[in-house]
């Protein structure tokens, strides 16, 4: 996979002031860049600051460079805060250590219906706040599998209203089960 658009350091100068880039690159010389991921257009990168949790940084790409960057912390001054210049710098400067991966719209495009039902169950069971969303773009027919829709839009508000399942470890792989109220006749 290849790396993307060219960002130079030139390009992150001009977007951050000299003081948080001159920290931000004190911080990737000494590593505070604990994992970086880019996916698709976008790289999400960990950084270690003064709080006990890594700030969270994420940066928009397209074929012009960056488009857009966003971090966990509180920094307001203008420009971007060191954590950003840090991801950045790595982007640029070690761009081997960055995880390269395919967009989800790649991961999904050849996926078994049945393998995207128990990720979207599985989101849903985790992230009770998609529930909401899920079920909208069902209804309203963006889904390719009308036959499915009822049992997932059940299924979404069961799990949403209900704490009757159970996550099993086994090996490493993941299974989760859910109960379903029985089907009445109709």
């Amino acid at each position: 996979m290849e790396q993307g658009p060219t960002v130079t350091e030139a390009a992150i100068k001009r977007l951050a002031r000299s003081k948080s880039y001159d920290h931000g690159e004190n911080h990737y010389d000494q590593g505070a860049v604990i994992d970086i991921t880019h996916r698709g257009d976008t790289l999400r990168g960990e950084v270690e600051g003064s709080q006990y949790e890594p700030y969270q940084v994420r940066i928009e790409l397209d074929d012009t460079g960056i488009v857009e960057t966003t971090c966990s912390c509180p920094y307001d001054h203008g420009g971007i805060c060191k954590h950003r210049v840090t991801v950045l710098l790595t982007y640029v400067r070690d761009p081997d250590s960055i995880d390269q991966r395919p967009s989800v719209s790649e991961l999904v495009a050849d996926a078994d219906p049945a393998d995207l039902r128990e990720v979207i169950l599985d989101l849903v069971e985790h992230h009770p706040e998609l529930a909401g969303r899920v079920e909208t773009r069902l209804e309203t027919g963006q889904g390719d599998d009308a036959s499915v829709r009822p049992r997932i839009s059940t299924a979404i508000r069961f799990a949403s209203t209900s704490s009757t399942y159970s996550d099993h470890q086994m090996g490493s792989q993941n299974t989760l089960t859910i109960r379903m109220p029985q089907s009445k006749p109709m």
